[in-house]
């Protein structure tokens, strides 16, 4: 068995920190989605949902709808969509999103605060 160096590429695409070593040849990291090819096909995915979501007609007539949320064992929660929306699906979203960073972290992926708060990169100031 050889040792690789400290960095191993996931799938070509993404720096490990962790070292590898199993029967003369690289192991990547498992962090990519099987389907996911590539970074290209990553970032054409990306893309392609944003112009979906561009294009999506809403208008404000399911605001007064209730969803129903099954919980199992016959337990079930009724949330109007307001509710609905800022209770359940925000939060979950952010509790997958944090689940993934995680996991990305653990498994070796060189990713920290200012790569999930990306978002606010545009705001930043110098003082």
């Amino acid at each position: 068995m050889t040792m690789f160096s400290r960095t191993c590429l996931i799938s070509g695409l993404v720096r490990c920190k962790r070292q590898r070593k199993r029967q003369d040849r690289h192991i990547f990291c498992p962090l990519s989605h099987p389907y996911v090819e590539s970074l290209d096909k990553a970032l054409e995915h990306i893309n392609n949902t944003k112009q979906l979501l561009l294009a999506a007609q809403c208008d404000d007539s399911k605001m007064s709808e209730v969803t129903r949320i099954d919980l199992g064992q016959g337990s079930y929660i009724d949330l109007p969509a307001t509710l609905y929306i800022n209770d359940f699906l925000i939060p979950n979203f952010y509790f997958h999103m944090v689940t993934a960073y995680d996991i990305l972290r653990h498994k070796g992926l060189d990713i920290s605060k200012p790569d999930y708060m990306l978002h606010l990169a545009s705001l930043v100031k110098q003082a």
